[in-house]
């Protein structure tokens, strides 16, 4: 994880403050216990770390949260990384897991957020930014995640 954090909170920010969506896979496979205590606990810790490591080097920031499994839906929307650290958190810790992977819902959810009304263009942040937190188990194929991730 330190390895991870030093990329992601080393990321190139000279264009401006970081409009970062947590993408995180909610599906079963996140419940298995091989990283202890399970998958998506190992997300969360990691997702928390980035968001401490996000508060104290750029407090301009603005994070959101979307968890996907067979959908996805907004955990947490957009805010300054400092002003909503303990609801962010609280979010965080409270996501369960149901249904399948499809990672391509996550993504476009993530989009969705990061362009609605309390997204980067509003508040004049220049670089959307998309982590997702997932195993490697996609249970249903991808659609077109190339073609999305160049509309971001």
């Amino acid at each position: 994880m330190k390895r991870y954090l030093e990329f992601a909170s080393g990321q190139d920010t000279e264009q401006g403050s970081e409009s970062l969506c947590l993408v995180l896979d909610t599906s079963p496979s996140m419940e298995f216990s091989d990283f202890e205590p399970t998958r998506l606990q190992g997300a969360v810790q990691a997702a928390l770390a980035l968001m401490g490591a996000k508060r104290n080097q750029s407090p301009s920031d603005r994070i959101g949260v979307v968890g996907f499994n067979g959908t996805a839906r907004v955990i947490h929307p957009m805010v300054n990384v400092c002003e909503g650290f303990r609801s962010v958190k609280r979010a965080l810790e409270n996501i369960d897991t149901s249904s399948f992977t499809d990672i391509t819902c996550g993504l476009r959810k993530a989009e969705r957020l990061l362009r609605g009304g309390t997204g980067c263009r509003e508040f004049g942040v220049l670089q959307p930014i998309i982590e997702f937190f997932m195993d490697d188990r996609e249970d249903v194929p991808a659609e077109d995640e190339e073609g999305l991730s160049r509309r971001i």
